[in-house]
């Protein structure tokens, strides 16, 4: 996803942000496996700031960061969306347009389809 955000030079947004996120962005799911239940919210929250509180990051970096991190699996994009969660959540969308990720969908949720 380093590769792809690199690639996307339209929007604006704080690189070393950017790579935050890229690592953050699916720690919900390690933590739901982990726990064996699903996380809330607030939990992942105090999860993310976790990670963050210890590094150089101002409240509002941190505050962009756990905003892209929990809104980049919704749905829909929205006008007013953050370039910082629109670069994260088209780096996503590409990263999973290869064969590994068509082929996995395939394998777990085909049935569904």
């Amino acid at each position: 996803m380093m590769i792809i955000g690199k690639k996307i030079d339209f929007l604006k947004f704080d690189w070393d942000e950017f790579e935050i996120i890229v690592w953050l962005h699916n720690l919900d799911r390690y933590l739901e496996t982990k726990n064996r239940r699903e996380i809330n919210e607030g939990e992942f929250k105090k999860e993310l700031l976790s990670y963050l509180d210890p590094s150089p990051l101002n409240e509002e970096a941190q505050a962009r960061i756990i905003k892209a991190v929990l809104e980049h699996s919704k749905k829909y994009d929205e006008p007013n969306d953050p370039t910082l969660l629109q670069a994260l959540r088209i780096a996503d969308k590409v990263d999973r347009l290869n064969i590994h990720s068509v082929w996995g969908a395939a394998c777990h949720i085909g049935s569904l389809l």
